[in-house]
């Protein structure tokens, strides 16, 4: 059983699977809404570091600073955002870390408060 409440997603349990879940299809929405402008060839990486930041990172975290987070949901939240900054970048072989310092963008890991 689950529940939204104030735009997060409560389950049976308490734990933050659910609302991690949520923000992340939210996330993607707004990624897939913007991805003209995030995977375009052309575009600078700084431009698309803060169109990521301002657009979709915030969407990725929201509300995180009430969750139980665990390492699972952690995770799930890297993975989500390691997606996404190589879809914008479309550069294999280069290290997440570099990939980052190059849109200009803080890990999703540095912003969460845990």
């Amino acid at each position: 059983m689950k529940f939204c409440y104030l735009g997060d997603m409560i389950g049976l349990g308490g734990d933050s699977d659910e609302a991690a879940r949520a923000r992340m299809r939210c996330a993607w929405a707004k990624f897939r809404e913007l991805s003209p402008i995030l995977t375009a060839k052309g575009a600078s990486l700084r431009v698309k570091g803060k169109f990521y930041w301002a657009c979709v990172q915030s969407v990725l975290i929201y509300g995180s600073e009430i969750w139980p987070m665990k390492v699972y949901d952690m995770r799930r939240l890297e993975r989500t955002e390691r997606l996404m900054v190589r879809w914008m970048v479309l550069k294999d072989r280069i290290p997440s870390k570099k990939l980052n310092s190059y849109l200009g963008v803080s890990r999703v890991t540095d912003v969460v408060v845990v």
